[in-house]
C-alpha cells in the first residue's frame, strides 16, 4: 500500500496540495490584492469624468472576481488538506489558517476599493452638479427645498 502511495504522489500527483494551496495564495491571491491597492492610487488621482477611470474600474473589478475565484479555489481544497500526509515546512492547519487571514485580507481590500469603484454613482453625481445650476443636492438629514439661486440656500443650523 506504501509503494503505491509514493508511485502515485512521485509520478501522478508530483505536486502536494499543501504545496498547490500556498502557490495559489502567493502567486495568485496575494498577487490580485497587492494589483487592486496599486489601482486604488491610480484611481483617486483620475477625475471620474475621465475615460481611464472606466478602464481602471474594469481593472479592480477583473481583479476582484479573478480573487474570488481563487480563494473559492483555496478552500474546496482546504478541507481536502487534513487528509494529505505532507512534509512541508507548513501543517495543513497552517495552510487552512492561512487561507482564512488571506480572505479576509482581501475582503478588507474590496471595502477599500468601495469608496472608489462605485463608479456610476461617483460619476452620475459629478455630472448632475456640474449640469445643475442650483449645485449638488443636500447631504441627507439636511434637506430642504433646493431655490433656484446658490445664493437662497437655506441654512441648516448645528
Amino acid at each position: 500500500m506504501f509503494g503505491i502511495s509514493l508511485v502515485l504522489t512521485c509520478l501522478i500527483f508530483p505536486q502536494s496540495l499543501n504545496n498547490l494551496c500556498m502557490d495559489l495564495l502567493t502567486n495568485k491571491a496575494l498577487k490580485r490584492i497587492r494589483g487592486i491597492i496599486h489601482l486604488q492610487e491610480e484611481l483617486l488621482h483620475t477625475s471620474p469624468n475621465d475615460p481611464k477611470f472606466k478602464e481602471l474600474v474594469e481593472k479592480v473589478k477583473q481583479l476582484r472576481q479573478g480573487f474570488i475565484e481563487t480563494i473559492s479555489a483555496l478552500e474546496g481544497n482546504g478541507s481536502m488538506l487534513q487528509l494529505e500526509v505532507s512534509y512541508g515546512k507548513t501543517s495543513p492547519g497552517q495552510v487552512a489558517a492561512l487561507i482564512k487571514e488571506v480572505k479576509e485580507l482581501g475582503e478588507r481590500t474590496f471595502a477599500l476599493g468601495s469608496l472608489t469603484v462605485s463608479d456610476t454613482a461617483v460619476v452620475s453625481s459629478a455630472d448632475t452638479s456640474e449640469n445643475d445650476p442650483r449645485g449638488p443636492p443636500p447631504l441627507p438629514g439636511m434637506e430642504g427645498p433646493r431655490s433656484a439661486s446658490t445664493d437662497e440656500r437655506p441654512r441648516t443650523q448645528d
